[in-house]
């Protein structure tokens, strides 16, 4: 009955999404026409779960999970969309974390608990960098140049809480278990230099404009 009571203490999922302010990054091609015609307001992405707009950066979004247990699953899907005028590629940086009740974070509990489950192809159509040594961070970027009104596919499609030894339940028991995820892109244009000047990467982009490869 104890184990029980201080695994039904876990208090929620709280999950948190923005957009980098509407200012995204893009890159100025040198002609003329295309840097009067393409500006920052015409970049535009959202992140939107089972179809709905998700919330605004720092506004609570999900179920009140008071009572899950660890290795329950919850499903939760999302997705990026173009909301804006021109192609993107589309960059999403998911952290996960724990906080107490007075919404500080908790270094002893482990991120890696909060397990992000996903498709077997996710592979095709999103570069993953998930090799974080305390498990927080997971850089997504999706392959395909997204138009106008476009969605990617799911970036996972629930989150598991891990099943925590007995002997570290205490640390867990009145937690709350925190997914952010924020998003940003650059213009198709220009995208291989832009995202160097901008993210500081070096990409390959095939012929079809498909996205082969990411590296620092």
């Amino acid at each position: 009955m104890k184990k029980k009571m201080i695994l039904m203490s876990i208090a929620a999922i709280l999950f948190i999404t923005s957009c980098v302010g509407g200012a995204l990054a893009f890159f100025s091609a040198t002609s003329d026409q295309t840097k009067n015609n393409i500006t920052t307001e015409n970049l535009s992405v959202k992140l939107v779960e089972e179809g709905k707009e998700a919330e605004p950066a720092m506004d609570k979004a999900g179920t009140d999970l008071s009572f899950i247990m660890p290795g329950d699953t919850v499903e939760y899907s999302l997705a990026g969309t173009n909301d804006g005028y021109y192609d993107l590629y589309l960059r999403v940086r998911l952290t996960k974390y724990w906080v107490d009740g007075s919404s500080e974070k908790v270094t002893e509990a482990d991120a890696g608990q909060i397990a992000l489950l996903t498709d077997d192809n996710m592979d095709s159509n999103w570069i993953i960098w998930d090799d974080d040594e305390y498990g927080e961070e997971i850089t997504m970027f999706y392959r395909y140049p997204l138009k106008a009104g476009e969605s990617t596919s799911s970036l996972f499609n629930a989150l598991q809480i891990g099943n925590i030894p007995s002997t570290e339940q205490h640390i867990y028991a009145g937690l709350t278990a925190h997914l952010q995820a924020d998003a940003d892109a650059i213009q198709v244009v220009g995208a291989k230099d832009a995202m160097m000047d901008e993210w500081g990467l070096d990409v390959t982009i095939g012929s079809d404009g498909r996205l082969e490869s990411v590296e620092e």
